[in-house]
């Protein structure tokens, strides 16, 4: 798909959310801004722009107006900014049909799994960008007859907004950073599964802090019954 192409179907389930619509075609669509670094040039004047890029100036301009009028202040404003300058960094989705083969190993193996009385039924998603793998968890217990719900940690506040308004009764979306989930969760959930975001951004968690162990101090952060 082209880049403009995406752009255009990210403006489109962005309005879509703030206008608190459900339509999750429109919604399934949204893919986040990664290698779209042409959404942070200036808007003020097309002379700014490289050649290459002008032909995204007219969207990218929609995309900005939409957010400035969806702002109730300045402070909501400069949060989409940062929105947007983290989405071109690290948002590269997992494509839908290999987390649907996953979760589809997982749920459908009733001989493996549920003649032993084992059946996820509470999942934890730390990074979760636009729900694939929940999604995909949710509608493979739903067709195996197994109840799920899920968390969803999602930083960055547009794509948590995108995701909060893929409305799965279940789903609960945390928009903030999973160095913010509470000890008291942990070793509560059966299934941890995503796909995080890979890049030399660090991240301040205590618990890598005080441990010295990176392994040691994710697998406390994640500490489940069974992980995948």
């Amino acid at each position: 798909m082209s880049k403009l192409q995406r752009l255009r179907d990210n403006i489109a389930a962005i309005e879509c959310a703030l206008k608190g619509g459900n339509d999750q075609e429109v919604l399934g669509k949204y893919t986040g801004f990664g290698g779209m670094n042409f959404i942070l040039n200036p808007i003020d004047s097309k002379e700014k722009w490289s050649k290459s890029d002008l032909q995204y100036y007219d969207d990218t301009m929609r995309l900005h107006k939409m957010l400035i009028n969806a702002s109730k202040n300045a402070d909501e404003m400069y949060g989409w900014v940062e929105s947007l300058k983290s989405s071109v960094l690290t948002a590269y989705y997992t494509p839908g049909e290999v987390v649907a083969a996953i979760m589809d190993s997982i749920y459908g193996m009733k001989s493996s799994y549920y003649d032993k009385g084992i059946c996820p039924k509470l999942m934890l998603d730390p990074a979760a960008g636009m729900g694939v793998f929940a999604t995909a968890a949710m509608r493979s217990a739903l067709g195996n007859g197994c109840s799920l719900a899920v968390t969803c940690y999602e930083k960055d506040i547009l794509t948590a907004t995108m995701l909060s308004a893929d409305k799965w009764q279940k789903m609960s979306v945390r928009a903030e950073g999973f160095e913010n989930f509470p000890d008291d969760y942990l070793g509560t959930y059966d299934l941890v599964s995503t796909n995080v975001p890979f890049g030399a951004i660090s991240v301040y968690d205590p618990a890598y802090t005080k441990s010295g162990d990176a392994v040691t101090a994710a697998s406390r952060r994640i500490s489940s019954r069974a992980t995948t």
